[in-house]
């Protein structure tokens, strides 16, 4: 056993998803050696629990936040982990379009970690970050539920996430300036229609047809492109869903309520505790995935749906691409250039052919896409990190 501890801190997300993610690092550390502390931002007495760890006789190895969970606490107007000279690794699940104002360099002993390579390139590029930075994708964790063979499966499409309705995003920026509200209408409709490139070239590629050139580390740009892309991402979503009328399709996730134009034979379960998803997902033949902003990335639902059985359909980006092979661990698919129907119907149609799938893709993502995999990523990522830093000028 390592005498090193591991702090972890815990904050508030949807469905709880981070507080999960968090307690799967932490198992995947303590499987390494390490001892493992939680601080849960959401209790009354955090700062407390902290206090205690830190007055403790622990030898605390770093400290880590999924989206940057605990990143401003400070010892007066220093950063704690600066004070402490023990690195912070902030591991954010999101773009930073969406996550801008937590990643800056008010920490200097700092890890970002990225789960898509992509976006630690835009944070080179337009944030001008220079500490040190790695791209460790989403993980997975299997979950000891008995898989029902295909054919006894209820579910055949499972479509697991939340929904916006993409015509209310678009209102939202439909109340600026009508010049601007112009251009943005139109970086939407490039960027829907170009899904394999960065959501700020699309952004670029606009601006200058019009003749304009913005600064693009301009943070209020940084916030009107996170609109668009949450508007791309919910209108694929929708159009993807409302396409798959002839199937069993159950979707789950907050907002879908307010999708209109759902047809009624698609069934809607709001809000699922994260916790049921994997059970869903055993129960699915398929379980489809709309990937956000990820062009070179991998994502949970993925490899979870891999890990419990489920053949996983996803749209192609470059990292499934070159880590797993289609029509052997998952299904990639690429919207709207494909209709989506025929490949969920010759799927159903070839259920032997789902089940080699599904024995394959869980066989590879329990080999290689567990949070214990990430756990082990990350602790190499701290280990030379802090040994490049010891190194004397």
């Amino acid at each position: 056993m390592n005498n090193s501890t591991i702090v972890v801190f815990k904050g508030e997300s949807q469905y709880d998803v981070l507080r999960f993610f968090s307690d799967y690092l932490g198992e995947g550390f303590e499987s390494f050696g390490f001892t493992v502390e939680f601080v849960d931002l959401l209790q009354n007495d955090w700062i407390v629990n902290l206090t205690n760890l830190l007055t403790s006789n622990n030898k605390i190895l770093f400290f880590l936040g999924m989206n940057g969970a605990g990143y401003d606490i400070k010892n007066g107007e220093i950063s704690l982990y600066d004070y402490l000279n023990i690195p912070f690794i902030s591991y954010y699940v999101d773009d930073p379009l969406h996550l801008y104002s937590r990643i800056g360099d008010s920490i200097k002993n700092i890890i970002h970690v990225f789960i898509d390579k992509t976006h630690k390139d835009f944070v080179d590029k337009y944030m001008n970050i220079s500490n040190t930075k790695a791209f460790i994708p989403h993980g997975s964790k299997k979950v000891d539920i008995p898989i029902p063979s295909v054919d006894e499966k209820e579910i055949d499409v499972l479509v697991p996430g939340s929904f916006s309705n993409p015509d209310q995003i678009r209102d939202s920026w439909r109340s600026y300036d009508p010049h601007l509200s112009s251009i943005l209408d139109d970086i939407a409709e490039e960027a829907y229609c170009n899904r394999d490139v960065h959501l700020m070239i699309s952004a670029k590629s606009v601006f200058e047809r019009n003749n304009i050139e913005l600064q693009i580390s301009n943070t209020k740009l940084f916030s009107l492109l996170s609109e668009i892309d949450l508007y791309v991402r919910s209108r694929m979503r929708m159009e993807i869903v409302n396409s798959l009328t002839d199937f069993k399709v159950l979707v789950c996730g907050n907002g879908w309520e307010n999708n209109y134009s759902i047809p009624k034979n698609i069934k809607i379960a709001n809000a699922v505790p994260f916790s049921e998803i994997p059970g869903l997902m055993t129960n699915s033949k398929m379980v489809l995935t709309v990937l956000p902003l990820f062009l070179y990335g991998g994502h949970e639902r993925v490899f979870t749906a891999m890990s419990m059985g489920s053949v996983a359909l996803v749209n192609k980006n470059q990292y499934f691409e070159e880590h797993l092979e289609n029509y052997k661990d998952l299904v990639y698919f690429e919207w709207p250039r494909q209709d989506l129907r025929d490949i969920v119907q010759n799927l159903l149609d070839n259920p032997e052919q789902m089940m080699r799938i599904s024995e394959s893709a869980m066989e590879k993502a329990l080999a290689d896409h567990q949070w214990t995999n990430r756990a082990g990523e990350i602790l190499k990522t701290f280990f030379i990190h802090k040994a490049v830093s010891e190194i004397k000028d």
